[in-house]
């Protein structure tokens, strides 16, 4: 199987490229404390209710103190 690029943009665009005529694919790009990332769901793989949860857990959490920068998502969910 082949791997993904540790570039954001070149995933998506992949993704896209593979899968984004189908109406089961759903990508969108985010920001969470200043860290790129992007949701994507298959049509039977996750829910509307399991997105909501991930991201409202992700919100209700505190803004890190110090200059706005980006973020990993370990340091975002330590």
């Amino acid at each position: 199987m082949e791997q993904l690029s540790s570039h954001l943009a070149a995933n998506l665009a992949e993704l896209n490229a593979r899968f984004g005529r189908s109406a089961d694919f759903y990508a969108k790009e985010l920001e969470l404390y200043h860290c790129k990332g992007a949701i994507v769901l298959f049509d039977g793989m996750a829910s509307l209710k399991g997105l909501w949860q991930l991201l409202l857990d992700a919100a209700s959490r505190r803004t890190p103190p110090g200059p706005a920068e980006q973020l990993t998502g370990e340091q975002v969910f330590a």
